[in-house]
């Protein structure tokens, strides 16, 4: 059974919060520049003594555009370590993080219309030309099979999604990286077909990716406190897996506030879509509970939620809420 302390996911959630890093970076830089200026200042005047004034002022502005230089420079190196050293993390090693680095770079274009159009026609495209056009022996494949498996289960195109999933099982698993996306792909096909078997299965063999989500970043910490809470599910205990949802709804909020020093972050119409999920999950917790008025209230959030998408709703939502909402109707409910 997977272990949750809330104690363990705020540290791994604060620890690596880019937003948060920014802050403390621009904090240092506001903090030092006055006092640097100052004493760039008398420099100045010491090293321009007896000369002319416009000298002194020529170098103190010179010192001042070399201070800001600096600065951005600092940052930039400081951001981009930060960012090296996660994706190293996150992908269990250096021969890891380039596989992951360059992956990134490949699905760019698939990120950005799964972030906006989630599983739509355009979305599964792109992820079947990702599969075609890439080596069966890299990682790039076997990436690409994840992004199909996620695609066609929330379209309800159940027998391509076990079609990908087939052939993604028999591909070598022998570095993290694979293995976290296999977890990813398993998690994601087993609860949208609610093959229970399957999910267990895939949380006993990927304890490792488990473990690691644990002390990850924010987006690791939030997909793990969905997949305990579906797991807490499974062994009937609604309560809990209630507790991991709310936390998770928590951290979203706390992932999406803006940095003091950037621009807040673009709602999505996946992060719309995510958010309607979980309440969809909440929903069905209480019901089993026996609260119908809580899971009705939860219904009606996810369906606000879902009314915000600019895009197609996910055909998946659409069977898991009516099947939700039969439930309630249920007098044994």
């Amino acid at each position: 059974m997977i272990s949750i302390s809330k104690e363990r996911l705020d540290l791994a959630f604060f620890r690596y919060d880019s937003n948060r890093f920014t802050d403390k970076l621009m904090g240092v830089i506001k903090f030092s520049f006055i006092p640097l200026c100052i004493i760039e200042g008398i420099a100045a005047v010491l090293l321009t003594y007896k000369h002319s004034l416009i000298l002194t002022l020529l170098l103190f502005c010179g010192f001042i555009i070399l201070d800001i230089i600096a600065a951005f420079i600092f940052g930039i190196v400081a951001i981009s370590g930060i960012a090296f050293i996660h994706i190293i993390r996150n992908s269990g090693g250096i021969s890891g993080g380039i596989k992951g680095y360059k992956s990134a770079k490949r699905v760019k274009a698939y990120n950005h219309l799964f972030r906006n159009e989630i599983c739509s026609d355009k979305v599964l495209a792109e992820a079947q030309r990702l599969a075609e056009t890439a080596d069966k022996q890299s990682f790039d494949y076997f990436s690409s099979l994840t992004h199909l498996v996620c695609c066609h289960s929330m379209r309800c195109e159940f027998d391509e999604a076990e079609a990908a999933f087939a052939e993604l099982k028999t591909l070598p698993k022998n570095e993290y990286i694979y293995r976290n996306d296999f977890f990813i792909a398993a998690i994601e096909y087993s609860t949208l077909t609610h093959n229970d078997e399957l999910f267990r299965e895939a949380v006993t063999d990927c304890s490792d990716v488990i473990e690691k989500w644990a002390d990850g970043d924010s987006a690791s910490v939030i997909t793990l406190l969905s997949v305990a809470a579906h797991e807490q599910k499974l062994l009937g205990d609604y309560e809990t897996a209630l507790l991991y949802l709310g936390w998770s709804l928590i951290y979203r909020i706390k992932q999406d506030k803006p940095s003091n020093a950037t621009a807040p972050p673009a709602v999505t119409n996946l992060k719309r879509y995510n958010t309607a999920s979980i309440h969809l999950d909440m929903a069905e917790c209480h019901a089993m509970l026996g609260d119908t008025d809580k899971a009705r209230g939860e219904l009606e959030m996810a369906d606000n939620m879902v009314s915000e998408l600019s895009c197609g709703v996910p055909p998946i939502f659409v069977k898991e809420r009516e099947r939700i909402a039969a439930c309630l109707t249920k007098s044994q409910i």
